[in-house]
């Protein structure tokens, strides 16, 4: 489905037989043409060896709860609801909701934790990288997961965070995070 560079997904059961889903999406460097790309100019960028990850536990009742120890964050988002954006950039939600327009429903919920060690606000694709992995973690643990390829989660991507948004971007960032 997706390349080894994103998806570390490994399946355990739980104590209950449930599996439980990761994830990860690297973030990236930019060796020449750093915001061009959505010039429809030129850029070298590559993966760098820092990720965010996504590891996460079924739960019974069909919410999804997420916690961001790194940021100190935590969130509850109901899945199969209309998302209403909590924040100007709900990034988390925002992938729900173009992950729904696709037809993906969740009967599970999730207790999830989100880590990584890419520097935030430090140009490093922090954001791309959580939208990609939190995509490839979305689509593992739906009803029925879309058959997707590391290109379709880098389109995803763009979508859940530049054109969901009205934001100007390119998909630079998100081809480095699911293709590595």
């Amino acid at each position: 489905m997706a390349s080894a560079l994103l998806n570390e997904k490994t399946t355990k059961e739980n104590q209950d037989g449930m599996q439980a889903v990761r994830a990860s999406a690297p973030g990236r460097v930019c060796l020449f043409g750093e915001h061009q790309d959505y010039l429809g100019l030129p850029v070298i960028a590559a993966a760098i060896n820092l990720r965010i990850a996504v590891e996460a536990q079924p739960s019974p009742d069909g919410l999804i709860y997420v916690e961001m120890p790194d940021i100190g964050e935590r969130h509850c988002i109901s899945p199969n609801d209309r998302q209403l954006y909590e924040g100007k950039r709900d990034y988390l939600r925002s992938c729900v909701a173009v992950l729904q327009r696709c037809g993906l429903r969740w009967s599970r919920g999730y207790h999830v934790r989100i880590h990584g060690d890419i520097p935030i606000n430090a140009g490093v694709s922090s954001s791309s990288a959580l939208v990609v992995m939190w995509l490839q973690f979305l689509v593992n643990a739906a009803d029925e997961p879309l058959d997707a390829s590391p290109e379709d989660f880098a389109r995803l991507g763009h979508e859940a965070e530049v054109l969901e948004f009205g934001e100007p971007g390119g998909m630079m960032d998100h081809f480095c995070a699911a293709l590595g």
